[in-house]
């Protein structure tokens, strides 16, 4: 499962396979660790570091304190749409989360990608080819 919330903060929890009570919270950053610590789920473990592994960073934590912790982070969402926060919180982390965004749009059931960004091109005055290069806009950069 990817998780990404507030201020464009990312974790990949998984399974322990020695442990069916704990879930392995992996992250490529510490500092979203170390947020994720400080505001939901204060008994996560401490940070171990592995540079050979693609989330280089893991913590362990008991299953419901885990469960407990995600409640808490379901009942702290305040806001109308998750892209704008995060441009407002954490711009620096904008441009991934709009990536993530747009790679997904392959995923839609009710009409295909290329209309959704030919609706956000038409709109912010960008090349609808510029998508299919696989740019990245900020498309809230000009948001009043």
């Amino acid at each position: 499962m990817w998780i990404y919330w507030r201020d464009g903060r990312h974790i990949a929890p998984v399974a322990d396979p020695k442990n069916k009570n704990v879930i392995i919270v992996r992250a490529r950053r510490a500092d979203d660790l170390d947020a994720l610590r400080n505001t939901h789920m204060p008994t996560l473990g401490p940070n171990k570091f592995d540079s050979n592994r693609d989330y280089n960073v893991r913590a362990r934590i008991d299953k419901a304190d885990f469960v407990q912790g995600m409640t808490y982070m379901a009942i702290d969402i305040d806001y109308p749409s998750y892209k704008e926060t995060v441009h407002k919180t954490t711009p620096g982390r904008y441009s991934v989360i709009s990536k993530i965004w747009d790679a997904t749009l392959a995923l839609s059931d009710c009409a295909p990608a290329e209309k959704h960004r030919s609706i956000y091109a038409r709109d912010k005055g960008v090349s609808v080819e510029d998508f299919a290069n696989g740019n990245s806009f900020d498309f809230l950069k000009d948001a009043k």
